[in-house]
């Protein structure tokens, strides 16, 4: 899961010498949350619970109580954001927005990992690209410089 709100949770990534923290920003809003189930009761829906080969499911059909789409499951779903406002840092260097389909593949500490991993790919592939550019644009200076 994604933890609670406002910064519950923190992960790390660690990529050559630099450290980057994950802090989470949002909580999951699971079809089993027992808030998420009042809620869904209240607006006269129901939910499946857990089984041994599935989660629990809005209507018996969605497993997360807030989503863009899926009309024929209003009002007992709805795509109103719960909204949290966190002050960004010099040191915050990226957001991982994502899905539930992702954050159920995928947990928190490895989404960091891979795009301090991307970032740091990419700024040594820009340093070397940067070192052969400079030479190039050296060597055709000096050619065509007679």
């Amino acid at each position: 899961g994604r933890g609670g709100g406002g910064g519950g949770g923190r992960n790390g990534g660690d990529v050559g010498s630099r450290q980057y923290e994950g802090m989470v920003v949002t909580r999951d809003h699971k079809a089993s949350d027992v808030d998420e189930v009042e809620e869904v009761r209240r607006m006269g829906g129901y939910v499946t619970p857990e089984t041994a080969n599935s989660v629990a499911r809005v209507q018996g059909v969605l497993a997360v109580t807030r989503a863009m789409g899926n009309a024929e499951l209003k009002p007992f779903v709805t795509a109103a954001p719960e909204v949290y406002v966190v002050e960004r840092e010099p040191r915050m260097r990226f957001a991982v927005l994502a899905s539930d389909g992702v954050w159920d593949a995928i947990s928190n500490e490895e989404a960091v990992r891979i795009v301090t991993e991307e970032m740091h790919r990419e700024r040594e592939g820009a340093r070397e690209g940067g070192a052969e550019g400079e030479r190039e644009a050296g060597g055709e200076a000096g050619a065509g410089g007679g």
